[in-house]
């Protein structure tokens, strides 16, 4: 049987930090909360994960029960940093080492599962080149499919979403994901999709994107959103349809 976790992937800035890092974490955190609510994880004692969640901070023992230092780290991002920054950090120091100025930025996926066999937390870091964006249009595809759990970023996703990208023609960048039944576009299958509409009154436009809860948060849409408040563009929260798309 295939572990199920939650990963979340960051991109370094100035070869030096890691973009909203506070915020990878606490997605990662939620992450594992929500599928501690649909999967059905035991102990060594053959008791329920969730039944530990009463642990808010780390056991006084030298040698600290991993079960429940796994189920703490689904309500304490802090402790998770505490975990992952020293791994982040020799990662990066391993992969900078030998090609600093070969390579412009990095990009760090962060991964946290739970073997139930051994009954033990697994946490990994992998650091590979980040894919520069593309400083012209994008083309993308449309099929339809939609996640199962939009407000977790889990390892099942990663599963799904590969027979979704094996199908991408040569040139394609990105597929977005439609509901047949409305014909709504939900988001893509690493990156949230935003549609920019001429709007009533300054500054002209209004941004449409899917509500949330129904996509995940992404790092880029968050600080787009937060430029839309500092610059009071409207922000309309439903999922375009390929309908108004074709229509222009």
């Amino acid at each position: 049987m295939k572990s199920l976790g939650a990963y979340t992937s960051a991109r370094t800035f100035d070869q030096h930090s890691l973009i909203d890092f506070h915020g990878h974490t606490r997605r990662l955190s939620n992450s594992l909360a929500s599928i501690l609510e649909e999967v059905t994880w035991t102990d060594s004692q053959g008791e329920p994960l969730r039944a530990l969640a009463h642990y808010a901070e780390l056991p006084e023992a030298d040698t600290p029960d991993p079960t429940a230092l796994f189920v703490q780290l689904t309500c304490d991002p802090q402790l998770l940093e505490r975990l992952v920054v020293p791994m982040i950090r020799r990662g990066l120091t391993a992969f900078w080492q030998p090609k600093p100025s070969l390579v412009e930025e990095a990009k760090v996926t962060i991964c946290l599962a739970y073997d139930e066999k051994d009954h033990l937390p697994i946490c990994a870091v992998h650091v590979c080149p980040l894919i520069q964006p593309l400083q012209t249009r994008c083309s993308v595809e449309v099929y339809p499919a939609t996640r199962h759990n939009p407000s977790a970023k889990d390892t099942q996703w990663v599963r799904d979403r590969q027979s979704l990208g094996s199908r991408m023609k040569p040139g394609v960048n990105e597929v977005l994901l439609l509901d047949q039944a409305s014909g709504e576009l939900f988001e893509g299958l690493s990156s949230n999709f935003l549609v920019v509409e001429p709007g009533e009154g300054p500054p002209g436009v209004r941004l449409v994107t899917a509500p949330m809860g129904s996509v995940l948060l992404g790092t880029i849409l968050k600080l787009v959103l937060q430029i839309c408040q500092d610059q009071h563009i409207p922000v309309e929260y439903r999922c375009p349809t390929l309908a108004e798309l074709r229509g222009g």
